[in-house]
């Protein structure tokens, strides 16, 4: 009989230690180095994987939520699945994160505490604090990365530098799986734990990002359905039509009808002021048809604009062909 073959890194982290952990915090083992919890409208996934090809004595503890009904109600825009691969598995998630990454932004906002960014200065004044910076007579604002992050065992793992994970090579494997537990239970079980029903994740993941988002996403507005959140889907209702309305009329100001949209192209140049203003015409049409065709397919119930595209619906229709999704809603 040939030699036993060695178990990968993340498997003997998952028996140092880190099982006992997940386990320990509700979560049901469905594989050597794969648990998950249900509940709240979510299912939680907590995973050990490799961290990178290059660097095959590296690992990643991942963890992520997948959103009950969240795929059924997207497809409804294109067919597709709004849902990622979880870093390195199988796993179907709608957001994901890792123990590295949590450590990560914890130092930084204790890091953002001590050192408050500093006050940006223009001109002859920001001339002057750069100088006395570099003469030592003002303190400058010590480095992040170089000067205060301190993760254990993490480092490159892969062929790019922000490509990291925690590294066994050259380390205790025992000393390793306790500094990495113990960063799951400080920092990645809080951060789940926070997380655990839907309203919660959407309330501390999505929603503050929604509010700012200039963008229309089909995504946005799938999540925003679950989560009931009205007050996003009206707003951001009323900013895309207004900047539509406002495209049209800068438009016609410049002698441009709404009806010629159809004639255009999208390959058309923008050289000057006129084109230009047709250009962002284009741009704010196509949102708010977007925005329409979004409001049909989720049944968001957003009030149609009173605004014409059927010559919009012709210029996609030229340039893009009848497989375009904005027209299939």
């Amino acid at each position: 009989m040939g030699a036993e073959k060695e178990k990968p890194v993340w498997e003997r982290i998952a028996e140092l230690g880190f099982a006992d952990a997940v386990e320990s915090k509700g979560f049901t083992r469905v594989g050597k180095t794969h648990w998950k919890m249900e509940g709240g409208g979510l299912t939680w996934r907590v995973l050990l994987v490799r961290g990178y090809k290059a660097t095959p004595t590296s690992f990643l503890p991942v963890h992520g939520a997948y959103v009950h009904g969240l795929d059924e109600l997207y497809a409804r825009w294109d067919g597709s699945k709004a849902s990622q691969y979880l870093h390195g598995s199988r796993q179907r998630v709608h957001m994901q994160s890792d123990t590295g990454g949590n450590v990560w932004d914890a130092q930084k906002r204790e890091f953002d505490r001590l050192y408050p960014p500093p006050r940006i200065y223009g001109g002859w004044l920001g001339l002057f604090k750069d100088i006395l910076e570099d003469v030592g007579v003002v303190r400058s604002r010590p480095i992040f990365d170089r000067d205060f992050l301190n993760i254990q065992f993490w480092g490159v793992a892969g062929n790019r530098l922000t490509a990291r994970a925690f590294l066994t090579d050259g380390h205790d494997i025992c000393d390793v799986a306790r500094v990495v537990t113990g960063y799951w239970r400080k920092y990645s079980w809080p951060w789940i734990e926070a997380r655990q029903d839907f309203d919660d994740l959407y309330r501390l993941h999505w929603a503050g990002n929604l509010h700012r988002c200039e963008a229309v996403l089909p995504f946005d507005y799938a999540v925003a359905k679950l989560a009931e959140d009205r007050s996003f889907m009206d707003s951001m209702a009323r900013r895309t039509f207004a900047k539509a309305e406002s495209a049209i009329e800068m438009a016609a100001r410049m002698g441009f009808r709404l009806e010629e949209v159809a004639t255009l192209h999208r390959d058309r140049p923008h050289s000057t002021a006129r084109d230009r203003t047709i250009g962002q015409l284009i741009g704010c049409l196509s949102e708010a048809r977007m925005l329409v065709g979004i409001s049909r397919a989720f049944e968001l119930g957003i009030p149609e604009p009173e605004i014409d595209l059927l010559a919009f619906e012709k210029y996609i229709l030229t340039n893009y062909g009848p497989g375009a999704p904005v027209l299939s809603h």
